[in-house]
């Protein structure tokens, strides 16, 4: 092997942890995870409020760990307004739980 293709080879794999790492590092924050979630409930009425908390909490569900945030939304459907809690994954914006109350 010559030291031109070490070097190639190194820099390949610096550059595929870097990106690897960088990929991995890249975590959803409260507001964008609220403002998917509002698309998802828009989808069947009109939402008129919400709110999620900023600090990230661990979330058990199925013997499986989710990190991420808990939020609440009120939206109107056929004149009524629903209340619903929700949980979403910090990583990748999905709706892990929701549940209505009231």
């Amino acid at each position: 092997m010559n030291w031109k293709s070490l070097a190639i080879g190194l820099a390949a794999g610096a550059a595929g942890t870097y990106l690897l790492q960088r990929t991995c590092e890249q975590k959803m924050d409260a507001e964008k995870a609220l403002e998917t979630v509002k698309r998802v409930f828009k989808q069947n009425g009109t939402v008129s409020g919400s709110w999620i908390e900023t600090t990230k909490k661990t979330f058990h569900k199925d013997e499986l760990f989710f990190e991420g945030y808990q939020g609440g939304i009120t939206r109107s459907k056929n004149g009524l307004q629903e209340h619903y809690e929700f949980f979403v994954d910090s990583v990748t914006g999905s709706l892990i739980e929701f549940k209505k109350i009231g």
